[in-house]
């Protein structure tokens, strides 16, 4: 009985409280619309052969230097702002990622194991939080690294090198983002399979 009674308060936490706590989303790209911009439509359909395709497309990406080397104090400013941010979100998010991790799937589990009514599917959920949490973890350092690289680039006289860091940066946070949401979706899932495994409890009980 007392199993079920942690099981009811495990639940009943995790429902009310995670939930909520990660409805959070990383912030978009402070920098985007101030580098580059999407291509008429039009003026691309104007164009009549494939050689002027390649002609506009390097006009395109001149004029995208020549913007950031422009507003390059600003950019920088944004970033810094977005590195600022950033850091603190993750430190946010490590710390609530390691109470489900820790106090709530682990604890969990250990006291199932102990009242003989361990279930797979909620150990294999644990596991993958863990390996998720950790790929995490080393995605936003390498995406520190390479923002901090990308800070560090002259973006006034070398807007080109700039450029291509921006790109590459784009990646690493959207890369970032892709493990903050599979994780959202493993507490989810865990979430629906506690219900379901203390209903089923709860049935064989009657």
């Amino acid at each position: 009985m007392k199993a079920r009674r942690w099981l009811l308060v495990f639940m009943a936490f995790l429902a009310v409280s995670s939930l909520a706590s990660f409805s959070y989303q990383f912030t978009a790209f402070a920098t985007n619309e101030s580098v580059e911009e999407k291509p008429d439509e039009n003026s691309k359909n104007n164009l009549a052969t494939n050689e002027g395709n390649q002609v506009s497309e390097e006009l395109e990406i001149e004029e995208i230097y020549n913007r950031i080397s422009q507003n390059c104090s600003s950019i920088k400013l944004q970033l810094e702002r977005v590195q600022k941010e950033d850091s603190r979100n993750r430190v946010y998010l490590g710390a609530q990622f390691e109470i489900v991790s820790t106090d709530l799937m682990q604890n969990l589990n250990l006291r199932l194991v102990k009242n003989n009514m361990a279930k797979a599917e909620l150990s294999e959920q644990q596991t993958s939080f863990a390996s998720e949490r950790e790929y995490f973890k080393n995605e936003f350092i390498a995406y520190s690294k390479e923002l901090e690289k990308l800070i560090a680039i002259n973006c006034k006289e070398k807007p080109e090198d700039f450029y291509n860091q921006l790109v590459y940066v784009r990646e690493k946070r959207a890369e970032v983002n892709k493990s903050v949401h599979r994780l959202r979706a493993t507490i989810d899932e865990h979430r629906k399979s506690v219900e379901s495994y203390l209903k089923e409890l709860y049935d064989t009980k009657k």
